[in-house]
């Protein structure tokens, strides 16, 4: 049977780009996996630096923290140096070293005061009597014979004539008398404290004056280097813990084991950070 020339011609061509095509392919399939190299290095590249960024926002957040560190450890050391300067200068030979302490020296073995449940606390809420006019005020009667804290605070907006500087002179003072008188009063409360023998007390509060600077919300509160407050309300209770710990005997071991067992709830629930969903604000 004879062969057709065209045929034999088209089968050629059709040959030649089926062998075309299958190197066509063969180069497509080199270029895809080029291509797919090309991308997973540009993956990587795209990783490393973004890990890059990452450790550069953490060695700026560790500056940041350093930094701050040093700023409190200054201002800490300033007022440690001040406070060595007035007990020269007043020839003070008192042994209370409270007020001169570092914060980063005092390492975990501190309570931290706070919370209308804590009876070591300035705004616990508790009643005791002043037959006596301890607390003579006359004009501010409503804020003295008022039952709770938060009305208490309610009430001293109501004062006339109040004078921040003159009040910045006897607030430490007043603030002892309170807490002393409390204490002296209150059996419970001054069994605690001296309990508590020789233990930091930090007035874990907002304000800088009385308290550390920071709440018990706050995982600063429960880092002494990162405390920017003076604690003077820690200070007043460390004070008075030592001086009523010269006169104080258990009048029996029913008392003392009540005690213990109060502390040691105290310590579990209340002398501890309190840890929220949401961090508050200082």
């Amino acid at each position: 049977m004879a062969v057709d020339p065209s045929q034999t011609a088209l089968l050629k061509t059709l040959c030649h780009e089926i062998t075309d095509l299958k190197v066509a392919s063969k180069v497509n399939a080199e270029n895809v996996n080029k291509l797919k190299k090309e991308l997973e290095q540009q993956k990587k590249a795209n990783a490393e630096v973004h890990n890059a960024v990452f450790l550069l926002q953490e060695e700026k957040t560790n500056l940041r923290v350093a930094v701050h560190n040093l700023k409190m450890r200054n201002a800490i050391m300033s007022r440690k140096i001040q406070k060595l300067k007035d007990r020269i200068k007043n020839e003070d030979e008192s042994d209370d070293d409270f007020e001169l302490i570092e914060f980063d020296e005092i390492g975990r073995n501190f309570l931290m005061i706070g919370g209308r449940q804590d009876p070591l606390a300035f705004n616990y809420n508790i009643k005791f009597s002043d037959e006596n006019g301890y607390f003579n005020d006359k004009e501010n009667q409503e804020i003295i014979q008022t039952a709770e804290y938060s009305k208490a605070e309610q009430a001293k907006n109501s004062i006339v004539a109040f004078d921040e500087q003159q009040w910045n002179q006897v607030k430490l003072q007043c603030y002892t008398k309170a807490q002393e008188r409390k204490i002296s009063e209150l059996r419970s409360v001054q069994n605690l404290l001296i309990l508590s023998d020789n233990m930091y007390l930090a007035s874990c509060e907002s304000d800088r004056y009385f308290g550390t600077g920071w709440r018990k919300q706050r995982e600063e509160s429960v880092r002494p280097l990162h405390w920017d407050g003076q604690n003077l309300g820690g200070v007043v209770l460390m004070k008075l813990r030592k001086k009523f710990a010269k006169t104080h005997k258990w009048q029996s071991e029913n008392e003392q084991v009540e005690a213990e067992n109060r502390f040691g709830e105290l310590r579990k629930y209340i002398w501890r950070r309190i840890k929220k969903r949401t961090e508050n604000n200082k």
